[in-house]
């Protein structure tokens, strides 16, 4: 992993002023801002690791072993929680993030699925976990308070999606570039459509990559196919 200074103060401004060795395969990488460490997974068959870097020194801090096939990795700040997507093994690995706790840096829980997972999307405003599986075109809602499945949402015949949060409408965006389409799907706890899909939109060609205007509500969403961006709003 090389660290890069994006301090636009300092002499070794948009230089690599470090490299922390983490081994072949490095696959996904979180940070928590809280506790300045980075969490870098380790895609290897039997077992998986997630190597943990302290961003204070920029110096590896311990390696935790996770289920098989360990790619994408996300953090919640609130709840002081890492997740672990383990494709082979079809599981979430749930790391103890908090410092102060017995537990720090280690799994403590596997949260077994129907399918592959994929990627990953944290919503710590609701302390929900949305999951991509992408062998079975469906969506894995994963309540971190209990680390227990909330519910299954059909997203037709996706396969890997790329996500996007509007914290303040609480709506997540899963954009299958396959499929060419935009998934929108109710993540407020107090709505009637609560964990429901809302709506599905056509997009360009090839689309991915979505992002959220927080202050406008807008997604765009870039279409590689033929070289323009979807504004949905």
């Amino acid at each position: 992993v090389e660290v890069i200074d994006g301090n636009p103060g300092s002499t070794d401004f948009n230089t690599v002023v470090a490299t922390v060795p983490v081994g072949p395969d490095a696959e996904g990488i979180a940070i928590n801002e809280d506790t300045n460490r980075i969490y870098v997974g380790q895609e290897v068959d039997l077992p998986s690791t997630v190597h943990v870097i302290d961003g204070k020194t920029d110096t590896l801090e311990t390696t935790i072993t996770v289920g098989v096939g360990a790619d994408q990795i996300a953090a919640n700040r609130i709840l002081k929680r890492v997740y672990t997507s383990n494709d082979e093994s079809h599981s979430i690995s749930v790391i103890d993030a908090d410092p102060l706790s017995a537990n720090f840096h280690t799994v403590i829980e596997t949260i077994p699925l129907s399918g592959e997972p994929e990627d990953l999307l944290v919503n710590e405003a609701t302390n929900r976990l949305y999951v991509n599986l992408d062998d079975n075109s469906t969506l894995a809602v994963v309540d971190g308070s209990s680390n227990t499945i909330e519910a299954v949402i059909s997203l037709e015949d996706s396969e890997e999606v790329d996500f996007a949060l509007d914290t303040g409408l609480n709506r997540i965006y899963a954009v299958d570039e396959e499929l060419g389409a935009l998934f929108v799907i109710d993540g407020n706890p107090s709505n009637v459509h609560f964990n429901t899909l809302l709506e599905t939109i056509i997009l360009g060609r090839a689309p991915g990559s979505p992002v959220v205007d927080e202050a406008t509500h807008r997604v765009y969403v870039t279409n590689r196919g033929e070289n323009t961006i979807s504004v949905i709003f």
